[in-house]
C-alpha cells in the first residue's frame, strides 16, 4: 500500500510542469534549480475495515515549495493551483483518494535569502482489499 501511494502522488505530480520535485531526502543544488518542491508522503493512520476485508491508510502529502525572492506570494499560489489540478479531489489509479488541499505561506528562506518558501499539504487515503 505505501508503494501505491507514493507511485500514484509522483505520477500525478509528473504532469505539473513548472515545478522539480524531489524526494525529502535530497541534496538539492539550489543554484541550478530557482524554483524547485521537496515532496514528502506522510502515512498518519491505519485501519482496517469490514471484518477485516478492506484495509485503509491514511496520511497527508507534503511539498516544500521554493521560488525566487522577489515574486511575493503569487508565484506560490500558483504553483498550488497547478498542484490542485493535478491532485485535489482525484481518485488515482492505485485506489488513493485525495482530498482538499491547503497552502501555508513560510517567507523567505532561512538557509537561502534568494528564495522565498511555502508549503503545500493534501490529505489522502487509499484502500485495499485482503
Amino acid at each position: 500500500m505505501y508503494n501505491d501511494v507514493l507511485a500514484d502522488i509522483e505520477g500525478a505530480m509528473a504532469t505539473v510542469a513548472d515545478l522539480t520535485l524531489f524526494p525529502s531526502n535530497f541534496a538539492v543544488q539550489t543554484d541550478c534549480n530557482p524554483q524547485y518542491g521537496i515532496l514528502k508522503v506522510m502515512p498518519t493512520n491505519g485501519t482496517v475495515v469490514a471484518h477485516a476485508v478492506t484495509k485503509e491508510l491514511s496520511g497527508l502529502v507534503a511539498v516544500k515549495l521554493f521560488v525566487p525572492s522577489g515574486q511575493g506570494e503569487s508565484k506560490l499560489f500558483e504553483l498550488a493551483d497547478q498542484l490542485d489540478t493535478a491532485l485535489q479531489y482525484k481518485y488515482l489509479n492505485n485506489r488513493t483518494r485525495l482530498g482538499a488541499s491547503y497552502l501555508s505561506i513560510e517567507g523567505p528562506d532561512p538557509e537561502n535569502s534568494s528564495l522565498y518558501s511555502g508549503s503545500y499539504f493534501i490529505p489522502f487515503t487509499i484502500y485495499k482489499e485482503s
